[in-house]
């Protein structure tokens, strides 16, 4: 009977030894994906259709979700690509939202071929501002379903550029009238023709807005900003502006934003929450 107990033993011991070992090689594993999928994130993006993690979500209708919104933005990129040419390469993020776009045949490209016009819009001139800006409005609102942008969400023209070879017009990420920062910024490159050359965002497709409650007012606000610089006394803030600034982003997760003012003192940016008069973010912004 004794020497049937240690063979018995000696099963389970292995056993729940090579459970732990297997138990263990999994977690290395999941760590070795989760950190490559990092370092592509961190590169900046995901080449467009190639890998995508699945997500690490229990609930099988989060995750229905979440491979219908890749479907969808990849089926928005085929009519994307059929209405401004072929040759544009998109990359996206891992949360499935837009980074880039490049034109493979821009460089390419010379006087002698037609590909450019053909990409283009009959008529265009990249000193006429009119038509720039019409192009470029037609450019984001086809780009929106890429970017995923919501409904309560606006993409306002800041500003405009141009001059004889080419023209880029910038847009701003934006809620009731108040810009998010320092995030949500996507700029249009134009080419001679009117052919998209290129396009670049940090738009934030997931944001949650913190209530302002009760607001500083801009001079009260001032006054926290130069406590963030006392060796710059004394000075005058300058700006203001009202901005709804994010936390750093995390991709696939919700990034908060809160009201702030954002001032300029002597050339350094001092951004101030607008409920607490805490110091959000200071940088200098000299050029030399």
């Amino acid at each position: 009977m004794n020497k049937l107990r240690v063979p018995v033993v000696v099963v389970v011991i292995a056993a729940v030894g090579g459970a732990f070992y297997f138990f263990y090689l999994k977690r290395l594993t999941d760590a070795a994906i989760s950190n490559d999928s990092t370092s592509l994130i961190s590169a900046g993006t995901i080449p467009a259709k190639s890998f995508r993690p699945a997500p690490s979500i229990k609930n099988k209708n989060i995750i229905k979700s979440t491979n219908d919104t890749i479907r969808s933005v990849d089926n928005a990129w085929e009519v994307f690509q059929s209405r401004f040419g072929p040759g544009l390469e998109p990359q996206f993020l891992k949360n499935g939202a837009l980074a880039s776009i490049h034109s493979k045949l821009a460089m390419a490209v010379d006087d002698k071929t037609d590909t450019a016009a053909k990409n283009g819009v009959p008529g265009f001139s990249t000193l006429d501002i009119s038509k720039i800006e019409t192009r470029a409005a037609q450019i984001i609102e086809s780009i929106k379903p890429l970017l995923m942008v919501e409904n309560d969400w606006l993409l306002e023209k800041v500003s405009t550029k141009s001059g004889p070879v080419s023209a880029q017009v910038f847009f701003r990420q934006s809620r009731n009238g108040v810009p998010l920062a320092p995030y949500g910024n996507i700029s249009i490159n134009l080419g001679k023709n009117g052919e998209l050359i290129s396009v670049y965002s940090d738009y934030l497709p997931f944001v949650r807005v913190n209530p302002s409650g009760e607001r500083l007012t801009t001079e009260q606000a001032g006054v926290k900003a130069l406590t963030a610089l006392p060796d710059l006394k004394p000075a005058t803030p300058e700006g203001g502006s009202l901005v709804l600034w994010a936390s750093k982003p995390d991709m696939g997760r919700t990034v908060d934003a809160k009201y702030a003012y954002e001032f300029y003192v002597a050339g350094r940016q001092v951004v101030v929450d607008a409920s607490d008069g805490s110091v959000l973010h200071v940088r200098d912004r000299r050029q030399f």
